[in-house]
């Protein structure tokens, strides 16, 4: 499966693939959430063997005897669970020393000191990968827009030795590995991501994951003045209709089949029901009634082949459709 969700737990609201365990109220101690996320194991660094044969001697007959002996890997090791001994991490460094599961707790529970609440926690792929996510409990709205909006900070660590323990602000609830690498790429290309050296002290963990906190106050801050900038552009039947042709584009010059000419005109039929809804009443004839739609469209109201790919689509890739919309948006209406 896609998601490779192995245990965790959501708050209040269930995760797309509808797995894990579902909370009526956040954890409020490291003990809850842990056995919540069921992350009460930890990683343990063993030695990497290599299996051999070894000559025993020889018989009377001339027949050689031999036996299957484990030498021990110089400068290699394993990460195993303490609860399955199953094997994590393959590969490793024997010098590499892995960041506990109690530890990456123990980051979080500093940030409720800041104002966080934990959301979501868990592992992916067998352990390979864990996460905790804290809610930071400063809700706004955005102008348009009355639904409630909450800042994310999540804590990711690696056992497997692909990566280093990190903290990152953004907007994306990691529930599966599709939206943990949808928050990785949105962390660094809005650069609110810090890299934990694996030989850092806890100090020195808990005061950057800190610095994630304000990372993501700033964003939601930078977010909120963008709504507000295109809340006061004014759209046009022109400015919409030139949005409409540029963001559903037709290849100039070319004779379309019947189906394609149906399905383009299904897609700015379905934008428009959307930018003329009930939802976009408050940004209606705005650009940020355009941006919002644009959203809805391409993260939701786009024909998908399966949950899978709908998935894929909104949330492993990034979205260069969401990132035009904007650019055509302030091409047409300002």
């Amino acid at each position: 499966m896609s998601h490779e969700f192995d245990t965790g737990f959501t708050v209040r609201e269930p995760a797309w693939h509808g797995l894990g365990n579902l909370l009526a109220a956040a954890p409020t101690n490291i003990i809850e959430a842990r056995e919540a996320a069921g992350l009460t194991w930890e990683p343990r660094k063993v030695p990497a063997y290599q299996k051999k044969r070894e000559l025993v001697g020889v018989t009377v007959e001339g027949e050689i005897v031999e036996r299957d002996i484990f030498v021990e890997v110089e400068g290699a090791a394993l990460i195993e669970r303490t609860d399955t001994d199953a094997v994590i991490g393959h590969g490793v460094s024997s010098d590499y020393q892995p960041i506990d599961n109690q530890t990456m707790f123990e980051v979080c529970e500093a940030l409720a000191s800041e104002g966080a609440v934990w959301e979501t926690a868990g592992s992916l792929r067998g352990g390979s990968i864990v996460w905790s996510l804290m809610k930071l409990d400063e809700p706004f709205t955005l102008p348009g827009d009355n639904s409630i909006s909450h800042p994310f900070v999540s804590v990711v660590n690696f056992h497997d030795g692909s990566g280093a323990m990190r903290a990152q602000s953004g907007s994306i609830r990691i529930v599966c590995q599709n939206t943990n690498n949808a928050a990785d790429w949105q962390a660094k290309s809005r650069q609110t991501q810090f890299v934990f050296r694996h030989t850092a002290n806890v100090e020195d963990r808990i005061n950057e994951a800190r610095q994630v906190i304000m990372g993501s106050r700033s964003e939601a801050a930078e977010w909120q003045e963008l709504a507000e900038e295109l809340l006061g552009i004014p759209v046009t039947t022109g400015n919409y209709n030139a949005f409409l042709d540029e963001f559903f584009p037709l290849a100039p010059g070319v004779v379309h089949s019947d189906r394609v000419l149906k399905n383009w005109e299904g897609a700015r039929g379905i934008f428009t029901q959307c930018y003329n809804g009930e939802t976009n009443a408050a940004a209606h004839g705005t650009a940020l009634g355009l941006m919002n739609c644009a959203t809805e469209y391409l993260d939701h109201l786009r024909a998908y082949k399966s949950k899978d790919t709908y998935v894929t689509r909104t949330l492993l890739r990034p979205e260069p459709l969401k990132a035009k919309a904007l650019q055509i948006i302030k091409a047409v209406c300002v």
